[in-house]
């Protein structure tokens, strides 16, 4: 196999492997029980759960949502 056919070299497959699914909003991801949407620190700490220990900038978007929604 030549390095052109070779799919780690290709181009558009290491484009498509640095793609991030979109960042959900607390709006987004309100969930409802029996009807009812969760109060907003329900919803907070339900947009916190998603992120990675790791990723303070996901914490931060949270925190910022709340904070401007609430």
């Amino acid at each position: 196999m030549t390095i052109a056919g070779d799919s780690r070299f290709n181009p558009q497959f290491s484009a498509q492997a640095n793609v991030q699914a979109p960042q959900q909003t607390i709006q987004e991801t309100v969930i409802e029980l029996d009807g009812n949407t969760l109060d907003a620190m329900e919803t907070y700490f339900s947009c916190i759960t998603t992120c990675s220990l790791d990723d303070g900038g996901c914490i931060t978007q949270c925190v910022e949502e709340f904070r401007e929604h609430h």
